[in-house]
């Protein structure tokens, strides 16, 4: 029988593991645990009582006296998870502040002190006196306790008790949820009958099985209740998620993105309904299948990355392809997918996200092509020009020829026959210039009657020979309207490398040598030479000089006004430098600003200019005047100082401005080096609270998929584009698509060199939001400005 009692006291602690396997390591379990450990002590206690042929009397009676503890703290230990039930399952809000009476850590400590008590005494001979043999008819003996003078004591522990019964039974039905609810209703209700059950002990004739047969009871009740929980709990836990399978598979499958998983072997593992639509499939055809065997792509090469593998191991985080496919259709797409390598149960696989990005792409087409391509000859046009002759320059051991070509009379044939059959006439131009270069080399028109031929692994004596068979094919007339045109060129002719090793300087002398051929009667070539440019000298002294400018005060910030098209009114002004050197007299910008960014003293001309411009800033607020947005240059070799942030940080802190009214325009060109050093930087700069636009836009290459990574605020249309724009359908064409471009993308747009009604007359139409030029002011010094603040 003591074995049997073991095994029973053993029960209670074998549910508060359970229980705490449910709940997890929380003050709900850890609580009910402790409860739980009180019962098989107690349990033990009276199994102890049947072990008088395993130990003698007095170890039987010393055990029995410690573990008395059992019985007696089944008080507080229900308690005290009252006392958990309330603070952690209950909304105490809804019920009354009496319940901090009854439930409080006082109470808790007040039960558990005289628990203490009465455990104490029972170590006394007033408590316990001893224990005696006890034998029943068709029973087995046990020794049964003998109490003393304060056996009361003992009597007072079940009224404690059932009070504590009491408080966790109405605590625990105002718990809300329902199977948490239950089941502690379960446990209280069990609790109470077993340990009405259990207090039978304290007859003789009970034989001492009373508290057996309650622990059994309570133990199968609650292993059946937390069964039932655990059941629940497994039910709803399927049913959510069943409920969130569902829901994604419809996130997915509405998703207009084309969603889909693969696994090592670059079969797909998931897809959704708008990948199987694309290709005219369903879902389940399509799983367990590589992209290749249903998909169709318009190059091999883009093949979709079915060596899986060499993506797993080879990028980290997002890799970003484009795509070209054929879809169920047979209408060709593009397609740019972000694939991620992800881990599902220990296999790593690849997420992949397609985005249809056919119309972007055509409309990227559609920029490229009027923003490289000359509209009415069909010519590479200047920007090409500046891209391939860069590209070009970069390549070493290349040898190449530059042709300026200019046409002679054109402006007569212009006036004469109007500028429909002058546009006619420049595209007979175009084509007998490339008819007669034979593919041997790249013609491009920059502009009006200017064209350039640029032929690349050349030589002087090919030169000549181009030269001449152009100058040749031009005595022919050419036939327009039926009339007989007559127009000879100018040529002007540089060589690379001994003419300039850079796009601007082999530029500049070609451009140079070509007006030397007007110069000299027209219907020639001229080759350049040193003797035609007389500015090199100039260009030293002005080096020299430029670098005791800012030293000597001889730099000077002068402001034009930004004007609002729609109000009409000045919204801001951008601050240009001017110099005024004592002995030269007025230096233009256009001369010292490239030789300063080639010397580098653009850094700390610029950092002046943009110390003066928020100092100045800050005067006009102090006076009371209107703070208007004051927009400041930061030139590319300024952009890549590498305290730019700081230093811009600190002009702002020193001047005490709002960040918001200064504005840093960056060249297109500094765009397009090292992105993610730009994009990060300029991130930075837009944390300071300033604004950025971007300057000279459609003279550099940046495309659009570049342009929209940039955090940028404003475009500022080049001053080259709104020259003739209202007669030339090539600038006009750009500026309209420039514009229509920004506000798809949320930028504003700022147009530079506005000189006369008609050109503020098509921008206004074009809804350009703002604009600069002299049409509105000059360029004007700060005592001058500040009358329009």
């Amino acid at each position: 029988m003591f074995f049997l009692m073991l095994v029973f006291a053993i029960v209670p602690l074998g549910l508060g593991l359970a229980i705490q396997t449910l709940f997890g390591r929380n003050k709900l379990s850890c609580s009910m645990f402790i409860f739980m450990i009180f019962i098989s002590i107690w349990q033990l206690d009276v199994g102890i009582l049947f072990a008088h042929d395993y130990f003698g009397r007095e170890m039987i009676d010393f055990l029995f006296r410690l573990f008395r503890f059992g019985s007696i703290m089944l008080s507080p230990s229900l308690l005290y998870v009252s006392y958990v039930i309330y603070n952690e399952l209950v909304d105490r809000k809804k019920l009354s502040g009496r319940w901090r009476w009854f439930i409080n850590r006082r109470m808790i400590i007040a039960f558990l002190i005289w628990s203490l008590i009465v455990y104490v005494l029972g170590w006394t001979t007033q408590g316990i006196i001893g224990l005696n043999l006890v034998q029943i008819q068709h029973s087995e003996s046990f020794l049964f306790p003998v109490y003393g003078a304060y056996s009361w004591l003992f009597n007072v522990s079940f009224p404690l008790f059932f009070i504590s019964f009491g408080i966790c039974l109405a605590i625990s039905r105002r718990v809300s949820n329902v199977h948490i609810k239950s089941f502690l209703l379960l446990f209280v209700l069990t609790s109470i009958v077993a340990y009405s059950i259990g207090i039978l002990n304290i007859s003789q004739r009970s034989g001492l099985y009373p508290s057996s047969i309650a622990v059994l009871i309570f133990a199968i009740a609650v292993f059946i209740g937390f069964c039932l929980m655990h059941a629940n709990f497994v039910k709803e836990m399927n049913k959510a998620l069943f409920d969130q399978k569902e829901f994604l598979r419809t996130v997915i499958d509405t998703n207009p993105n084309f969603i889909y998983t693969k696994n090592s072997d670059g079969e797909l593992t998931l897809a959704n309904l708008s990948l199987a639509n694309l290709y005219g499939e369903t879902i389940d055809n399509i799983l367990g299948k590589r992209e290749t065997d249903f998909v169709r792509y318009e190059n091999d090469e883009h093949a979709g990355g079915n060596n899986v593998n060499d993506n797993l191991e080879s990028f980290e985080g997002v890799h970003n392809v484009e795509e070209r496919i054929i879809d169920a259709a047979g209408n060709r797409r593009w397609m740019q997918t972000a694939k991620v390598p992800i881990r599902i149960l220990n296999s790593l696989q690849q997420l992949c996200v397609s985005t249809d990005i056919t119309e972007r792409k055509q409309y990227e087409n559609k920029i490229t092509e009027l923003a490289y391509h000359d509209t009415l000859t069909g010519l590479l046009n200047r920007l090409s020009f500046n891209q391939s002759l860069s590209q070009a320059l970069l390549a070493k051991h290349t040898h190449i020829v530059l042709m300026f070509i200019d046409l002679d009379r054109f402006k007569v044939i212009n006036d004469t026959l109007g500028h429909s059959m002058g546009d006619q006439f420049l595209k007979l131009v175009a084509g007998r210039l490339t008819y007669h270069l034979e593919g041997r080399g790249e013609v491009f028109r920059i502009g009006g009657d200017e064209f350039v031929i640029m032929i690349q692994n050349s030589s002087h004596d090919e030169a000549v020979v181009y030269a001449e068979k152009i100058i040749s094919s031009f005595k022919s007339p050419f036939y327009l309207a039926g009339q007989e045109i007559y127009s000879t060129p100018s040529i002007g002719i540089s060589l690379s490398p001994y003419d300039g090793a850079d796009a601007e300087t082999l530029t500049k002398h070609a451009d140079t040598a070509m007006h030397r051929a007007k110069e000299h009667g027209k219907n020639k070539y001229r080759f350049y030479n040193s003797d035609m440019d007389g500015a090199y000298l100039r260009k030293m002294v002005i080096e020299k000089e430029l670098r005791k400018a800012v030293k000597n005060g001889e730099l000077e910030v002068y402001y034009q006004p930004r004007i609002h098209l729609e109000t009409r009114r000045m919204v801001g002004v951008e601050a240009l430098a001017r110099w005024k050197h004592p002995e030269l007299g007025e230096i233009s910008p256009v001369e010292f600003i490239p030789l300063a960014e080639d010397t580098g003293l653009i850094v700390p001309i610029g950092e002046w200019v943009l110390r003066q411009t928020c100092s100045q800033l800050k005067t006009w607020i102090d006076e009371g005047l209107m703070p208007v947005r004051m927009a400041v240059n930061i030139s590319l070799r300024q952009f890549y100082e590498f305290n730019l942030v700081e230093t811009i940080t600190g002009i702002i802190a020193e001047s005490n401005i709002d960040p918001g009214y200064l504005e840093l325009e960056i060249t297109e060109s500094v765009a397009m080096y090292d992105s993610n050093q730009v994009i990060e930087k300029l991130i930075q700069l837009k944390q300071l609270g300033v604004s950025i636009s971007m300057d000279d836009f459609g003279t550099g290459y940046s495309s659009l998929s570049h342009l929209k990574k940039l955090p940028i605020d404003k475009l500022k249309i080049d001053r080259s584009f709104l020259n003739d724009v209202t007669v030339d359908k090539d600038n006009a064409a750009i500026v309209s698509t420039i514009i229509a471009m920004a506000r798809n993308m949320d930028l504003q747009v700022v147009a530079e060199g506005v000189e006369n009604e008609e050109q503020l007359r098509f921008l206004e139409n074009q809804k350009c939001n703002e604009a600069q030029g002299y049409y509105f002011n000059r360029p004007l010094p700060e005592e001058e400005i500040r009358r329009y603040l």
